[in-house]
């Protein structure tokens, strides 16, 4: 029962980090930056990497974007999604 409330809020979580990933690029685009709209959706779609390319160029353009409060919610996101989802991987790995 508990793994299956774990698994919602995961996907809450992730949902949330969605729309705060959307949210920033479509930032990027409105402020004159389509080089870094475009490296954060490219690199999405071939490396996998554009949600992290796009939470580094948010935090650095923050206050160009006038999106500290986004930012601040989506670092909160990342990080409980890692305690409650993504560490667990991480402490199987380090006690083999």
């Amino acid at each position: 029962m508990i793994a299956i409330l774990l698994l919602f809020l995961l996907g809450i979580l992730g949902i949330i980090s969605i729309g705060c990933y959307v949210v920033i690029v479509i930032k990027m685009f409105q402020h004159g930056d389509p080089l870094l709209g475009g490296l954060s959706l490219g690199s999405l779609v071939c490396l996998g990497l554009g949600f992290l390319v796009a939470f580094v160029l948010g935090w650095v353009n923050v206050d160009k974007y006038q999106a500290r409060q986004l930012m601040m919610i989506w670092t909160g996101v990342a990080i409980l999604s890692f305690v409650l989802g993504g560490g667990s991987h991480f402490s199987g790995a380090l006690n083999q």
